[in-house]
């Protein structure tokens, strides 16, 4: 009686097998599929393109979580000539910025004849891409011709700010992120990135292909943490080449460091930079 049971399930089992493998190939006929071969080589494909929109996805995420980290403490400078970038340090509202954006040098040897280093102006205006306003007083600029302003809004104690990454941790090669105003006041607000394409030996300023122009510069140069590496200072270039510069992190932390201690020297024009064509034509944003 056993063994008639066992022969029975035998049978059930070789006749389903047969229906498994007949329906098989019946969905391999309607689907255009004739070969065990071309059904692993679509899962094969469906994984690649799977793994790619996740690539992608992450891609995204981290650059939407960079932006959304720094956009609120990124500002737009308003002078009476023009614009540039800049951002938050502190709560209480100091700002960094490239001292040309506050005062642009001569652009041309006609003009450095009547240029007077001396005179900037006290207050500007910087806007916020949520749309608030504010007066900042010009508080001092980078010694020794360092392309450096601090800026200072008063009345305010909870302002966004962005942290400064640790000295030395840009490499080549790494992802960064361009924040700012380019060409103009209407453009704020605008993110680009792309990677560190060199690190100069000598005074570790750092030349990246993140597309900016115009009214970038004092800007932030971010890291894939939102941390500044870097400000955003020139181009090569009347358009954007893809070889751009900022100055780097430890030149910054000693100018914050001076400007919280109010060290400053008198603006010296930047004269040596009439014959620099990369500095000149950055600076064309306070037009």
């Amino acid at each position: 009686m056993g063994n008639l049971r066992t022969k029975s399930k035998t049978m059930i089992n070789k006749r389903l097998s047969k229906l498994s493998i007949l329906t098989l190939c019946t969905v391999f006929a309607l689907t255009g599929i004739n070969t065990f071969e071309q059904l692993l080589s679509l899962n094969g494909r469906e994984a690649g393109h799977y793994n790619r929109v996740l690539a992608q996805t992450s891609d995204e995420q981290l650059n939407r979580r960079v932006y959304q980290k720094a956009s609120p403490a990124v500002v737009t400078v308003k002078t009476e000539t023009g614009h540039g970038s800049g951002f938050v340090i502190s709560q209480d509202g100091l700002i960094i910025t490239n001292a040309h954006v506050i005062k642009p040098p001569p652009r041309s040897e006609e003009e450095a004849k009547t240029y007077k280093p001396a005179e900037f102006p006290q207050v500007v205006t910087v806007v916020f891409p949520d749309g608030r306003k504010f007066s900042a007083d010009v508080m001092g600029f980078g010694k020794g011709g360092l392309d450096l302003a601090v800026l200072k809004i008063h009345g305010q104690q909870n302002l966004r700010t962005l942290a400064l990454a640790a000295p030395g941790s840009a490499k080549v090669g790494d992802r960064v992120f361009a924040l700012g105003t380019p060409l103009d006041a209407k453009f704020s607000d605008t993110f680009t990135q792309g990677n560190i394409t060199r690190i100069d030996p000598s005074d570790g300023e750092i030349q990246h292909n993140a597309v900016i122009m115009g009214g970038n510069s004092g800007g932030p140069l971010l890291n894939s943490q939102g941390q500044v590496i870097g400000v955003n200072t020139s181009g090569i270039g009347e358009l954007n080449t893809g070889m751009n510069f900022s100055i780097p992190v430890p030149q910054l932390q000693s100018f914050i460091v001076a400007a919280r201690k109010k060290m400053f020297l008198q603006f010296l024009p930047y004269l040596h930079e009439l014959k620099n064509h990369r500095f000149g034509q950055l600076h064309s944003m306070v037009k």
